[in-house]
């Protein structure tokens, strides 16, 4: 497509602002869903997770609704939740987080591949149009901010961001497997490494010298919430120590994923495996499901007394080897964002993730950037490995 085309394909779209009511949600939800049929959409840009997050929300928040529509057919809708901040004592901004609110015991869910909900035909001249409309006419905002967000699809933002800037933070990889490659279980392990297959032939032959192995997907809601609640103390115990604790401590997440869970969808599912040892569960992983693609989102597993059972490695294997046997449907494994030395060994295929940050153009926020700069090169002048220096 040519700039002549797209530009007066852009003008064809007409973007539209307004407040949202959290307590008249049923003409979104079936705006929302029908503009699913005509997208492509992850897991996380589904009525369930969208509509389950508002849940979330309190009615006094600040909440923006975003819809975008072509010769009066709706292509794309999203949701900004307004706040104001203030940074190191003295930088002010006013932020749209698309999907997300600023509190970290809300956004604890962790939204992933966030972006608009736009229909699959002409989606990139759709997010121009959108871009386009928010850096022109809403200009009243420093920041809009996405996260956690593929990095490829954001490319051609900095073209319509006529006074602001495009900022990335936050970079990192992401592992997904594509599963239409392999015909068999087999075929999949032979793609795998030397030092990887060994892993998991060795862990599966540990497990089974000690009693019968058992593998199985849960689909029944209640089945998964059960064996969630049997297993979620090993996942508080992994991260007690972290940066990032369990969101099993956090009520707000709790609750929000039996919503979820309980949720019905004509194409995004909740899936949880377990695996048992002489009907014992050893562990589970929770997925997510969209039309085609399987999700990973976690896994509670309990500690192994052997440290050459690599338990969430045969985990994963396992699952692939269920879908690859069982549901020749799903096209795609993804491991979402984190670069993990095991996603790194399972996956045949890489994507990079980022928060994007659209910032006015302003003194202040270059005066902020400067000094930042700054800061980072003084730290890394006077670091320990630059000691021989003063």
């Amino acid at each position: 497509m040519n700039l002549i085309t797209s530009k007066k394909l852009i003008d064809t779209i007409q973007v539209d602002i307004q407040a949202l009511n959290l307590n008249k949600l049923l003409q979104l939800k079936q705006d929302w869903l029908t503009l699913e049929e005509n997208s492509e959409p992850s897991f996380f840009l589904s009525w369930k997770w969208i509509g389950n997050w508002l849940k979330l929300l309190n009615t006094n928040d600040n909440i923006r609704l975003l819809s975008a529509s072509k010769n009066n057919q709706l292509v794309a809708l999203g949701i900004f939740v307004e706040r104001d901040i203030t940074r190191n004592g003295c930088i002010k901004a006013k932020q749209w987080l698309l999907h997300r609110t600023g509190n970290e015991c809300i956004d604890q869910i962790w939204i992933e591949n966030n972006n608009f909900l736009i229909q699959a035909q002409d989606k990139k001249v759709i997010e121009q149009a959108i871009w386009r409309y928010l850096t022109t006419h809403q200009q009243q905002v420093d920041e809009f901010i996405l996260n956690v967000a593929k990095a490829p699809e954001l490319t051609e933002l900095s073209s319509s961001a006529n006074q602001y800037q495009l900022l990335l933070s936050n970079n990192e990889l992401g592992h997904n497997l594509e599963l239409s490659k392999y015909f068999t279980i087999d075929d999949y392990l032979n793609s795998l490494s030397k030092n990887t297959r060994q892993q998991i032939k060795r862990s599966l032959k540990l497990l089974a010298a000690t009693g019968e192995m058992k593998f199985q997907l849960q689909t029944d809601s209640q089945a998964q919430l059960k064996l969630l609640e049997q297993t979620q103390n090993w996942h508080i115990a992994k991260w007690i120590n972290t940066d990032t604790p369990s969101g099993f401590t956090n009520p707000i997440f709790i609750d929000f994923h039996r919503l979820l869970i309980n949720t019905d969808h004509h194409s995004a599912k909740t899936l949880i495996s377990q695996l048992t040892l002489n009907n014992e569960i050893l562990g589970s992983c929770y997925y997510f499901q969209q039309g085609d693609k399987v999700y990973f989102y976690l896994s509670c597993l309990k500690p192994a007394n052997n440290n050459r059972i690599k338990l969430g490695l045969i985990m994963h294997y396992l699952m692939v080897e269920w879908l690859i046997t069982n549901n020749h449907t799903i096209s795609e494994y993804d491991f979402l964002a984190g670069d993990a030395r095991y996603k790194r060994s399972l996956a045949n295929k890489n994507d990079s993730y980022t928060k994007i940050t659209i910032q006015k153009q302003t003194t202040k926020f270059a005066i902020e950037a400067a000094l930042k700069q700054l800061k980072e090169r003084l730290t890394q002048y006077f670091s320990p490995k630059n000691s021989r220096l003063w």
